[in-house]
């Protein structure tokens, strides 16, 4: 790598915002593959997301909630060593679709930002470094007896299965060095959060 790689490299690892802003793209309906600018919520996700362990944040459609979850969780993937992070969802599907939009993340990004893949199937998404990010659907059962880093719940809201969430995962969190639980969601999932802390 050139010293401006590994600068650049040293800087995305520090900096969220700056690796999403300058390393990420997104696909448009209309205009295809584009370059990620963040938006006030996103930003405020990111400084959540670095100041609390447990949280959901309101946000309403269409403020890329999906993307932020996505960006955080590639970023901690590709910048740690020996983390697990867990997309939960209501359905599989939906927590498929998350892990595929991480996986075209990683594919866009320039090559001295990504880590290389190891695994890469509908439910997993591993790296050289030995992060890996797994899709459990609803499955609270899916993350039971591992250390996670990370649990994202998306469309928490949809979700009927959030007692069973902090019941048999909480701790898997818990356990983990700064270990995060988090959504961004719904108001009425947002007062579930804050009651659970």
């Amino acid at each position: 790598m050139t010293p401006e790689m590994i600068e650049d490299y040293k800087r995305c690892m520090g900096d969220i915002e700056y690796f999403a802003e300058k390393h990420i793209k997104v696909r448009h309906v209309e205009l295809g593959l584009v370059p990620l600018k963040l938006n006030e919520f996103q930003r405020q996700a990111i400084k959540d997301y670095s100041e609390k362990n447990v949280f959901a944040k309101y946000a309403n459609r269409m403020e890329g909630k999906t993307t932020i979850a996505a960006i955080i969780l590639l970023h901690h993937a590709i910048f740690n060593q020996y983390r697990v992070s867990l997309i939960m969802g209501p359905k599989m599907q939906s927590s498929n679709e998350v892990l595929d939009l991480i996986y075209d993340m990683h594919q866009n990004l320039p090559e001295h930002i990504q880590a290389k893949i190891v695994t890469h199937n509908k439910t997993k998404l591993e790296f050289d470094n030995m992060c890996a990010i797994i899709s459990g659907g609803s499955n609270t059962h899916q993350g039971r007896g591992r250390t996670l880093s990370n649990i994202y719940i998306d469309e928490s809201e949809f979700m009927n299965t959030l007692d069973e969430v902090f019941t048999n995962l909480y701790p898997c969190i818990s356990t983990a060095n700064k270990g995060k639980l988090f959504a961004f969601t719904s108001t009425r999932t947002s007062e579930y959060f804050r009651d659970h802390k």
